[in-house]
């Protein structure tokens, strides 16, 4: 027989424990309205800031020194709210216009390597005043990558004409360091490495034509007026000439380049210049960045106020540029395939020959070549820069 259970006894709570949990409560309470006016304080702090960055800053979009759009005020909508995609957006677009942001971006570049100690601020020193990218490690498989492609063009392209190849590959800053300074990556055995694995064409080496001098302290590219020498031993090994005499133009004073805009380090000062023969005013520019051609200019000076000044030089990387030289030998003409630094040396090649064609496998397919262009004479010149081919994944 089951017996009967007894109501349950209450226990009262003693004079000295509940004392103890309201104590509690009101310390989690006053905790819970700290973190409340706490939260506020920050909200309103980086609201505050960003009006005052706002009213302060000249221009709410771009960011010249970073070469990039600013983040925008986000779209207010319920949906967006509940979601946390709108606190997400907002705090990206407080953070790009925050009050002296340029300032505090120097402090953190500064404070890194003269407070922490650190070498590098993101990867990028401060040598003798120019602003690197230091390339610390040879990635074999990249380079693997690079020799396939440009292979495929030789083999799939090439074959059976009567094209003549070349090859030469632009030295990155980095390559005018001291062996192992900053932990630069061994470039003797890069190069090698890259002539064994790309040995369908005759090489040109440009290493001795170079100097770190010859290049921007804000920007990784070399700069037009300084690299004469370097056009002038690629013209001599294909066998043309350049043009005899340049002006120099001015572009642009306080230039302030791709890596000027990534690091608040110290750096020199830069200007965009550029070589001007008065031939060049009778040769047609052409580019193909929708697939069908658009008149351009051997230099765009409307490029020069944008994001990037570089795009000067052509208007920037395109899959697929033509030059018409009227003045040249109609019986000679070259394809170039290269990356940026192609942009900037490819006006001074252009004068030996009578059409060039620029080619940037990072925009166009190599797959889709022989359907845009005839090869039969021409010399074809494979010009990339070391750290284009030691990160090649971006080539088609």
């Amino acid at each position: 027989m089951n017996k009967r259970m007894g109501p349950k006894t209450k226990h009262p709570i003693s004079k000295e424990t509940r004392p103890v949990e309201l104590e509690t409560e009101r310390t989690q309470d006053e905790a819970s309205r700290k973190r409340s006016i706490l939260t506020s304080i920050l909200f309103f702090g980086v609201l505050g800031c960003f009006l005052v960055g706002s009213l302060l800053s000249g221009n709410t979009e771009l960011s010249l020194s970073e070469r990039r759009k600013l983040a925008s005020f986000p779209k207010v909508e319920a949906k967006m709210i509940l979601s946390g995609q709108w606190q997400e957006e907002f705090e990206d677009c407080a953070t790009d216009h925050v009050g002296f942001r340029e300032g505090l971006l120097k402090v953190k570049s500064l404070s890194s390597r003269y407070l922490f100690g650190n070498l590098d601020d993101d990867g990028i020193i401060s040598h003798d005043k120019y602003l690197i990218q230091v390339e610390r490690e040879i990635h074999e498989d990249s380079l693997d990558y690079a020799a396939g492609i440009f292979a495929d063009v030789v083999q799939k392209d090439l074959a059976g004409t009567s094209c003549k190849v070349y090859l030469s590959i632009i030295p990155d800053k980095s390559y005018f360091l001291e062996k192992d300074e900053y932990l630069n990556m061994d470039y003797e055995a890069f190069f090698e490495q890259a002539k064994q694995k790309m040995n369908f064409g005759k090489w040109i080496d440009l290493q001795d034509t170079l100097q770190l001098d010859d290049y921007y302290y804000t920007d990784p590219h070399w700069r037009q007026e300084k690299i004469l020498d370097s056009a002038t031993r690629l013209a001599d090994s294909m066998g043309v000439r350049l043009l005899d005499a340049y002006t120099v133009k001015t572009a642009l004073n306080d230039f302030i380049g791709q890596t000027g805009g990534r690091t608040m380090l110290p750096s020199g000062s830069d200007s965009l210049r550029y070589l001007w023969n008065d031939q060049m005013k009778d040769w047609t520019v052409k580019r193909y960045d929708m697939g069908k051609p658009e008149v351009s200019t051997i230099y765009d000076l409307d490029k020069v106020q944008g994001m990037d000044p570089y795009q000067l030089f052509l208007g920037g990387s395109s899959g697929m540029i033509e030059i018409d030289n009227p003045h040249a030998d109609p019986d000679r003409q070259q394809i170039v395939f290269s990356d940026s630094y192609g942009s900037s040396m490819v006006p001074l090649l252009a004068s030996g020959y009578s059409k060039t064609t620029l080619i940037d496998l990072r925009n166009l397919p190599h797959w889709r070549l022989k359907s845009l262009i005839d090869f039969e004479n021409q010399h074809v010149l494979f010009l990339y820069s070391t750290s284009v081919l030691n990160a090649s994944q971006s080539l088609k």
